[in-house]
């Protein structure tokens, strides 16, 4: 069931008499609502559709009102809301010690950690977490994981409801040897974020990592940032691995397996991508979009619909691929309206066991091992959009 929370600020009183779907408009039994002047003008009604619009009887004349997705405003926004009722310290989960924050050994955690800014979050090697009964971790300190190869960091979700391990603005942070294992996304009445790992404005370097088994929209999202991922792993994830928007940085030695989504995908930003191993991407291997420049070496991309997508005024440069087993090899066309057209400049692509080596918008350009490839296709999004 959806329920809408109906105001009415007319200076009248109104009729709700019917509401209207994407592909059906329905009736109900009428149901008053007070003008806000008498104090009472708010009604709650319960359906079984999404609707778009409701009907609104207003003067005996009826007129469509469309439907917000999101609640009211109120006094305090999510964001607000939790940061007040945050207990800081909670000594309960770790320590303080000279303004470090001091995670160790193994807990259960049923509530979302918050660390306030000023301080220093470390998590010792060996640390193991389970984030249970939508708890989850979110910090605007700088955050230190020092794992080891044979002692790492583990944060997971044994019941897979964690709301995900965040960092905002925490200007600085190094994971060493952690696992993210089965983490959700952060979700608190209506703040929503799309990644199980969510980093924004932080200077952020990871190195051997691993993010398994998560059940979001993106394994790893950093948002305008610097940083560098090494020698890491993205895998069995819900739909994308890695999701950078407006960053610089470099992504060298990733392993990326059986992904619901693409593995790379990167927007409004500058990357270097190195010696990466792409496998079982359901959609795009390595996508880039919205005027992104990135640089491509050493790759290889096996099992995906598209292995290489440039997009909406973005320049991709590709040396030395191998591709295996896609139905595109290289694609280039615009998505958005509001961006011009892609480009690819290729050099030393081995590609075998695909449908079509290149689909190329007009006006989109494909430089292949120095032969500019003619560009006849229209309206290309729309083939995978």
């Amino acid at each position: 069931n959806i329920t809408l929370k109906i105001e009415n600020y007319f200076p009248d009183k109104i009729s709700i008499i019917g509401y209207k779907t994407k592909d059906k408009q329905k009736h109900i039994n009428s149901i008053s609502i007070n003008s806000y002047k008498s104090g009472d003008y708010t009604s709650l009604l319960t359906i079984t559709d999404k609707p778009d619009f409701i009907t609104v009887e207003y003067k005996n004349q009826q007129t469509q009102v469309s439907v917000m997705q999101w609640s009211a405003p109120a006094k305090w926004t999510p964001r607000q809301e939790l940061e007040q009722n945050n207990k800081f310290p909670n000594e309960q989960y770790y320590i303080v010690k000279d303004k470090n924050v001091i995670f160790s050994g193994k807990q259960t955690i049923n509530s979302i950690i918050l660390i306030p800014q000023n301080y220093k979050v470390i998590f010792e090697a060996g640390t193991e977490i389970d984030f249970v009964d939508s708890g989850g971790f979110l910090s605007y300190s700088p955050v230190f994981i020092n794992g080891k190869k044979e002692n790492p960091v583990i944060i997971k979700s044994s019941d897979k409801s964690a709301r995900g391990f965040t960092i905002l603005q925490g200007q600085n942070t190094e994971m060493n040897f952690a696992i993210f294992d089965g983490l959700n996304t952060f979700n608190y009445k209506g703040w929503t974020l799309s990644g199980a790992v969510t980093i924004y404005e932080t200077e952020t370097k990871i190195n051997n990592c691993k993010f398994i088994n998560n059940q979001c929209e993106d394994d790893l999202n950093i948002v305008r940032s610097h940083f560098i991922v090494q020698n890491s792993t993205f895998e069995n994830t819900f739909s994308d691995a890695f999701d950078s928007d407006f960053c610089t940085g470099k992504v060298n030695n990733c392993y990326f397996n059986n992904l619901g989504n693409d593995a790379i995908d990167f927007s409004t930003s500058e990357i270097s991508i190195e010696s990466c191993t792409i496998s079982n991407a359901t959609d795009k291997g390595i996508s880039g979009g919205e005027a992104s420049k990135l640089t491509i070496s050493d790759c290889t991309i096996n099992d995906a619909n598209i292995a290489i997508a440039s997009k909406d005024k973005s320049i991709l440069n590709v040396d030395n691929a191998t591709i295996e087993n896609v139905t595109y090899v290289l694609t280039a066309f615009r998505k958005k309206p509001e961006y011009g057209e892609a480009t690819i400049i290729a050099n030393n692509i081995k590609a075998k066991n695909f449908i079509t080596m290149s689909l190329i918008e007009q006006n989109s350009v494909l430089i292949l091992d120095g032969l500019k490839i003619p560009a006849y296709e229209k309206n290309v999004a729309k083939k995978f959009y």
